[in-house]
C-alpha cells in the first residue's frame, strides 16, 4: 500500500500486478470495483477470466489478455515529488517484457500510469495492450443514473446481448441511438460492448446520485477508447456471489480488438493515462490533465 494526502492505493502483484484499491481519503471511498469472491468467469481469450476488480494491465492480446491472474514482480521507489510502483513480468505466449508503472504524487489526486511492453525476441510480434479499469461508484454497484461520457458523436459495437443494437464492428450514433441514450447501461438488455469510433482526449464514467465518478485522461501512445458495462437483467453470479456490479473503462495502443499491429524486434511500445477520481461535480461534462469540469444547469430568481 502506498498513499499520499489524498489517495491510499493498494496493489496485488500476486495477482497480475494490478492496481487493487484506490481509495479517496477525504470520504474512505473505492473508486474500483473490488469482488469479494474470487471465481473464473466466462469471459476472455481462454473462456474464463478473473474478474477481482481494479485497474488491471492487458496484453499480448484483445479481451482480457493473459497475463491477470499471474503473479508480476513490485518495486517501489520514493522520489523527491512522490512514490513510483513498478511492476514487471515477463509474457509467455510471444516472449515480451511487460512493466506497468504508477505514479503517485505528494500533491495530486491523479493516479499516472505507464504500460510499457518490450520485444526482446528475434522477430517482429503481433500486440495489443490495454488498460482496464472496473469502476463501481455507488458503493461496489452501478447505480441507475451512472453513464459513460465518451467525447464522440460515434460508437462501433464490439459485442453486445442488446438485440436492438446492430453486429459487431457496425457504428451507432453516440449518445442517441434510435431515440435511446446509450451513455446509460440503465437503457441496455444484457452486456454491450462499445470502442469509440476515433481517438478521445478523455473517457469518464459518473452517477450523478453518487456524486462519483472516474475520468481516464489520454497520455502517451493511446490510439482506443472502450466502454463497458451490464445491464439490469444480467445474471451476475457468472463472476461474483453478492450482486455487485461495475463498469468499465478502456485505454489502449490500438483502436479496437479487431488490430494487432506487430511489434518488431527489440523495439518497445508505450501507453500512458491518468486516471481522476472525482466527486462532487453533480456530473462530468469534460476531462483534461488539468482536472474535470461539470456542466450543471440552473435557475436563478429574480
Amino acid at each position: 500500500m502506498v498513499e499520499n494526502r489524498f489517495l491510499e492505493l493498494t496493489f496485488l502483484p500476486e495477482l497480475g500486478g494490478r492496481l487493487h484499491r484506490a481509495v479517496i481519503k477525504s470520504t474512505g471511498q473505492n473508486i474500483f470495483y473490488q469482488n469479494p469472491v474470487i471465481k473464473p468467469a466466462p469471459f476472455g481469450q481462454r473462456d474464463w477470466w478473473l474478474r477481482v476488480g481494479g485497474l488491471e494491465w492487458v496484453a499480448p492480446t484483445e479481451e482480457h489478455g493473459y497475463l491477470e491472474a499471474f503473479p508480476w514482480n513490485l518495486a517501489l521507489e520514493t522520489q523527491r515529488d512522490g512514490l513510483v510502483v513498478r511492476m514487471t513480468t515477463v509474457e509467455q505466449q510471444r516472449g515480451f517484457d511487460v512493466t506497468a508503472t504508477v505514479w503517485l504524487r505528494a500533491d495530486e489526486g491523479r493516479i499516472a500510469t505507464m504500460l510499457v511492453t518490450q520485444n526482446r525476441t528475434g522477430s517482429a510480434q503481433p500486440l495489443q495492450m490495454w488498460m482496464n479499469a472496473a469502476l463501481a461508484p455507488a458503493a461496489n454497484r452501478v447505480g441507475s443514473a451512472t453513464h459513460f461520457v465518451v467525447p464522440d458523436d460515434q460508437m462501433i459495437v464490439h459485442a453486445t446481448e442488446d438485440r436492438a443494437l446492430p453486429p459487431p464492428r457496425a457504428r451507432v450514433g453516440w449518445t442517441l441511438h434510435q431515440n435511446r441514450d446509450l451513455s446509460h447501461p440503465s437503457a441496455w438488455n444484457g452486456y454491450v460492448g462499445l470502442f469509440a469510433a476515433r481517438p478521445t482526449p478523455f473517457i469518464g464514467l459518473y452517477d450523478p446520485q453518487a456524486d462519483a465518478g472516474v475520468a481516464a485522461v489520454s497520455s502517451t501512445g493511446l490510439a482506443g477508447a472502450k466502454v463497458f458495462a451490464f445491464s439490469s437483467n444480467f445474471d451476475r453470479r457468472l463472476f461474483t456471489n453478492d450482486g455487485s456490479d461495475y463498469a468499465e473503462l478502456w485505454c489502449g495502443a490500438q483502436p479496437t480488438f479487431w488490430d494487432d499491429p506487430p511489434l518488431d524486434a527489440g523495439e518497445q511500445r508505450v501507453i500512458a493515462a491518468d486516471w481522476i477520481p472525482l466527486q462532487g461535480l453533480g456530473d462530468l461534462a469534460t476531462a483534461s490533465d488539468h482536472g474535470a469540469l461539470a456542466c450543471n444547469v440552473g435557475q436563478t430568481g429574480a
